[in-house]
C-alpha cells in the first residue's frame, strides 16, 4: 500500500514548491533548461517550417507504395504535442521522486533529454524530406 502514496492529490503550492526544490540542483536545473529549450525549438520549428510542408507526404512506409504511404502534413502536429505531453510528465515525476530519490529524478530528466534529441531529430529529418 506504500506504493499508493504518489497517487495522492497535491495543491498547486506544493507542486511549486517541488519544483522549485528541483531546480535549485544544478544538474537538475541545467536538464530542465535544455529540455524546455530543445522543446521550444521543435514548436519554433514546426511552425516556421509549416507553410513550406506539400499536402501529403510519405509515413507509412511499411505499407505498399502508393497513396497508402502518404499522410496529411498535419499529422506531423502529433510529434511536438507528444514531446510537450511527456516532457511535463517526466519533469512532474523528478519532481515528486526529487527530496526521495535524487538519482531516479536526474534518470527522468536524462531519459527526456534524449527523448527531445531524438525526436528533434526526426522531425529535422522529416522537414528535409518534405522540403
Amino acid at each position: 500500500m506504500q506504493q499508493l502514496k504518489l497517487i495522492k492529490t497535491t495543491n498547486p503550492v506544493e507542486i511549486k514548491n517541488e519544483l522549485d526544490f528541483l531546480l535549485k540542483n544544478q544538474k537538475s536545473s541545467s536538464l530542465i533548461k535544455i529540455n524546455f529549450f530543445l522543446l521550444l525549438f521543435v514548436w519554433i520549428l514546426y511552425f516556421i517550417a509549416f507553410n513550406f510542408f506539400p499536402p501529403e507526404f510519405p509515413l507509412f512506409y511499411s505499407k505498399p507504395w502508393g497513396q497508402e504511404q502518404l499522410t496529411n502534413t498535419k499529422v506531423l502536429l502529433i510529434l511536438p504535442i507528444i514531446l510537450t505531453f511527456v516532457t511535463v510528465i517526466n519533469t512532474r515525476l523528478a519532481s515528486i521522486f526529487f527530496k526521495k530519490e535524487n538519482l531516479l529524478s536526474l534518470i527522468f530528466l536524462a531519459n527526456q533529454l534524449i527523448f527531445t534529441l531524438l525526436t528533434l531529430i526526426y522531425f529535422i529529418q522529416m522537414i528535409l524530406l518534405l522540403l
